[in-house]
């Protein structure tokens, strides 16, 4: 039995040479096909593979939980309209209260009257998020303890911006309307009325936080 070795590039270019000479022969080039790095990994949520690793697509950073998938950085935007020389104590809820920023006990405090205070929180994408504060005996959206009930202070998480505008401390809507503006730039409609509530009362603070 004839076993014929299957040609390869150094016997094609010796063949080659005892026939035509090595002027006549082409160049043969063995190139080495390095593995793809991203063949074996496999990345999660708003996560996308370089050169052998996860990485965050823009506007979010990885998950505390899962390195793999990433979430959404998400600013909220809020001015202390109240005028008393007191800064607000505020948090940020999910809707179910199994997420609280900036979590455990810590609070998010306004910067002084007028000044606008930016919040910052890592959030799951579409989860609903709902806004809530205190300050001497006035309670906002959900309120600091998140167990008010307030539809109208909640929003959904993305990568972008959610201004709130004005926190009043008259007892009235918050003004202007809050708006939202994902990394693009375009604007994404929020939920529109934040009451002051006066004397509201405070409940135990439910434990969580990302």
């Amino acid at each position: 039995m004839l076993w014929i070795m299957p040609p390869t590039a150094v016997r094609l270019a010796a063949a080659c040479a005892l026939l035509l000479g090595a002027a006549g022969c082409p160049v043969f080039v063995v190139v080495d096909v390095e593995d793809d790095p991203c063949a074996d990994v496999a990345c999660g949520a708003y996560a996308y593979c370089d050169a052998g690793a996860c990485v965050c697509e823009a506007g979010h950073v990885p998950d505390d939980f899962d390195p793999a998938s990433c979430v959404a950085v998400q600013k909220v935007l809020v001015e202390d309209g109240c005028d008393d020389g007191r800064d607000i104590a505020f948090r940020l809820w999910s809707s179910d209260g199994t997420w609280v920023w900036p979590g455990g006990d810590d609070v998010f405090w306004t910067l002084g009257y007028g000044l606008v205070t930016v919040a910052e929180i890592a959030c799951e994408d579409g989860t609903t998020v709902c806004f809530g504060a205190e300050a001497d005996g006035l309670s906002w959206g959900v309120g600091l303890d998140g167990t008010a009930s307030c539809a109208a202070c909640c929003f959904d998480c993305f990568a972008g911006t959610v201004d709130l505008g004005v926190l009043a401390c008259d007892a009235g809507p918050i003004a202007p309307s809050p708006v939202a503006h994902d990394e693009n730039g375009s604007v994404r409609a929020a939920n529109s009325v934040i009451t002051a509530v006066v004397g509201a009362p405070l409940g135990p603070l439910r434990a969580g936080s990302r």
